[in-house]
């Protein structure tokens, strides 16, 4: 072997150790994040989220508080049993009463006269329109809560599916600046080797030892990113900060779901699975519903009641008696707030259908901007493959170039920022082809089927 040969060498094994040092010392986080490392697919995030994040959790109470009211609602239309006992003595003033009674020596004060009674009593409400339709307006609210949790499961699996994607890219970042600094290592070996050569001028080693130095400082910020990015996901799945996930999809693979990829079967799908869409028009009839109780409550109220008991001086001496009627209760006037309330529904029924319509032109246009969005990020990753096939070459030219001694460094460095660059654009569009595809489940209803 040359002294040439082993010039040569040297360089390279010195580069090799440097990569080596500068990969395991960004690549593998620190802190917190080395606690726990949890395999996690995009599929298995989507579920974790929609089910365990902390808005659905919220949601789901909320549903519960709402059953309760229903049954609470439901219980006027029930029967009502009742017991009571009593034991009393008791005082009277006989010239209260306005009758004048014989044998007025014995005082006006009469007593005291014990007194005890026990009965059970029941009350059936017979016929109440105004209560049946309140019953079916809180089951209405009902349904519109549980909607509503549909809805927090399905932002919560969409908010997982971005922060997943975010991971990914973050990740993608990462693996790029790691070759970037890479390539700056061999260009600075390369670049000594030419010096001493003495095909190559000084401010060449400085030009590309200001490359290494630019290729570290990325790396470290890529790496910081990406423990942000996991802090995130995290949060969206509603684990621990400190878990540590391994990533099972790359932000190459295709994001799929079952939202139809036509604008009008995407559109048909959305208005029968958008749980915001169904929410409303569950508040609207909820609306309805309680106007029309509202006005029901003009017409009579029947309830049947019914006790039953012992009554006497003393329990010793008490005898059974009862009591059965059928009450019929017309309400005329109430002082006018019987109409107020009319008028305030008649207002809450408007809103509603005002937003009911925006919102079902809304969802149309989730789903136009989403396939829009999707069509673009595709032509943007074949755009940037390309661009990164000839940044590639340009560089591999530019290299040719510098060993050859036909020119500097400049043209090699302008070459590795192409790459970069053209890297980074791959790295964008394919997120931004994943980002559109979460968006169009999501628009859709099917946020919950990502994968």
């Amino acid at each position: 072997m040359n002294r040439r040969n082993v010039a040569t060498d040297r360089p390279s094994v010195a580069a090799m150790a440097l990569v080596t040092f500068a990969l395991g010392l960004f690549a593998t986080p620190t802190g917190p994040l080395v606690a726990r490392a949890e395999p996690l697919s995009l599929a298995a995030a989507v579920r974790r989220a929609a089910a365990e994040a902390a808005p659905v959790r919220i949601a789901q109470l909320e549903l519960e508080e709402k059953n309760a009211k229903v049954n609470a609602a439901r219980s006027s239309l029930l029967p009502n049993l009742s017991a009571a006992a009593s034991q009393s003595e008791r005082t009277f003033n006989i010239n209260s009463f306005g009758i004048p009674f014989p044998g007025e020596a014995i005082g006006p004060l009469i007593g005291p006269v014990p007194t005890f009674d026990a009965r059970v009593r029941a009350v059936q409400t017979i016929a109440d329109l105004s209560v049946w339709r309140h019953v079916r307006s809180v089951r209405s609210a009902a349904e519109a809560s549980r909607a509503d949790a549909g809805t927090s499961a399905q932002d919560a699996a969409q908010s997982a599916a971005l922060r997943y994607a975010a991971a990914e890219r973050a990740s993608a970042t990462l693996d790029a600046r790691r070759s970037d600094l890479a390539l700056a290592v061999e260009l600075d070996s390369l670049a000594r080797i030419q010096l001493r050569a003495g095909t190559a001028a000084n401010i060449d080693l400085l030009r590309a030892g200001t490359q290494l130095a630019a290729a570290r400082g990325e790396l470290i910020v890529a790496t910081n990113a990406l423990k942000r990015a996991h802090i995130d996901l995290a949060r969206a799945l509603g684990a621990d900060i400190g878990m540590r996930f391994e990533l099972t999809d790359s932000l190459g693979a295709p994001v799929t779901s079952e939202a139809p990829e036509s604008r009008e079967g995407a559109v048909t799908l959305a208005l029968a699975r958008r749980s915001e869409l169904r929410g409303e028009r569950a508040r609207l009839f909820e609306a309805r519903s309680e106007k029309s109780a509202i006005a029901s409550e003009r017409i009579p109220r029947l309830d049947a009641a019914a006790d039953y008991g012992v009554n006497g001086l003393h329990v010793d001496d008490a005898i059974a008696t009862r009591q059965v009627a059928v009450q019929l209760t017309w309400p005329f006037f109430d002082g006018a707030r019987r109409e107020a309330r009319l008028q305030e529904q008649s207002a809450s029924i408007g809103q509603s259908e005002v937003r009911t319509r925006d919102l079902t032109e809304q969802i149309a246009a989730d789903v136009a901007g989403a396939l829009l969005d999707l069509d673009s990020g595709r032509e943007q990753e074949g755009v940037a493959a390309d661009r990164v096939r000839l940044a590639l070459q340009q560089l591999g030219e530019a290299r040719i170039r510098f060993r050859s001694g036909a020119a500097g460094n400049l043209e090699v460095i302008d070459a590795q920022s192409a790459v970069i660059r053209a890297r980074d654009a791959e790295i964008s569009a394919r997120a931004a082809t994943a980002t559109a595809s979460i968006h169009l489940a999501r628009a859709t209803g099917v946020a919950e089927t990502v994968r």
